[in-house]
């Protein structure tokens, strides 16, 4: 009996599509993380996506730049910030807590469970630590470095006193995560005690290693020296999950923060010329 019209027209139509190897449909259906090194955020993604050895190629663009507001990048993202994640199909997701849940589920085979929990009441924990997380200790870091130093290299102004009330809140947001989050009692280095590591943990670990950039600023600001002198004595649990983090793959770490490193180490260099030269901080009096 000869098959209806319509299936022998899918069927040939499919006969003539070229075959692709396995390898050939891997590199097509590969996702694309669109990231910026000098982001927080960014480097937690890509780090997670190394971890898991996941399908994803990893786009560089330069916020500095301004690549973030071409009209291809902001195609992907209207929003214009990294990271973002395009799916080959055009699936295209922003916010970085939001790709590292979609890559921990989308790629369930390769993540271990420990990373993003199936489990109802494991999984709210990650969840309660990403949202205190972003009004905590995201706010308060990138509050300091950005009005502190990061804003006048965008073209922008700096504000003391902006700058000064963000270290207030992360200065908080430290004691509560040394207090509260790290509790040593369970054992584990990391987040709620945890022997092994969370998503919620490699944007905490990085919003927090991201100041190394405090050696960069004027000392105009008052603010801490150094990563060192900020945590100082007061916060062993903070030292010893930031130490468990990058231990989880240290060439890697090194690796992704390089070029966090050496615009550090540009960043200080021109501040002890300004200094030597008696320039000024370029600090916006509000």
């Amino acid at each position: 009996r000869p098959l209806p019209r319509t299936w022998r027209t899918s069927l040939s139509a499919a006969a003539l599509r070229p075959r692709h190897t396995r390898t050939e449909r891997a590199v097509m259906e590969r996702a694309t993380l669109y990231v910026d090194l000098m982001s927080q955020p960014s480097r937690a993604c890509v780090y997670f996506a190394h971890l898991c050895a996941l399908p994803v190629e990893i786009q560089t663009i330069s916020l500095g730049k301004k690549q973030h507001r071409t009209k291809e990048f902001l195609a992907v993202n209207p929003l214009g910030q990294v990271p973002v994640l395009r799916e080959a199909d055009g699936f295209n997701l922003p916010e970085s807590a939001a790709v590292l849940k979609y890559l921990a589920d989308r790629h369930r085979a390769r993540v271990p469970d420990h990373w993003y929990p199936t489990e109802l009441r494991a999984r709210a924990r990650v969840n309660a630590a990403l949202d205190w997380y972003h009004g905590t200790v995201r706010r308060g870091a990138a509050g300091v470095t950005w009005n502190a130093l990061i804003a006048k290299n965008m073209g922008l102004s700096l504000s003391r006193e902006v700058a000064r009330s963000m270290l207030g809140v992360l200065k908080g947001s430290l004691r509560t995560l040394e207090t509260v989050w790290l509790t040593a009692q369970a054992g584990g280095p990391f987040m709620m005690g945890a022997q092994e590591p969370c998503i919620a943990d490699l944007l905490v670990a990085e919003e927090v290693f991201n100041l190394v950039l405090l050696e960069a600023i004027d000392d105009d600001f008052d603010m801490p020296a150094s990563l060192d002198d900020l945590l100082g004595g007061d916060h062993p649990n903070v030292r010893r999950f930031l130490a468990a983090v990058q231990e989880l793959d240290p060439a890697k770490w090194n690796t992704l923060h390089a070029v966090l490193n050496k615009a550090k180490e540009n960043m200080v260099k021109r501040k002890t010329a300004n200094v030597r030269g008696g320039g000024g901080g370029g600090v916006s009096k509000l």
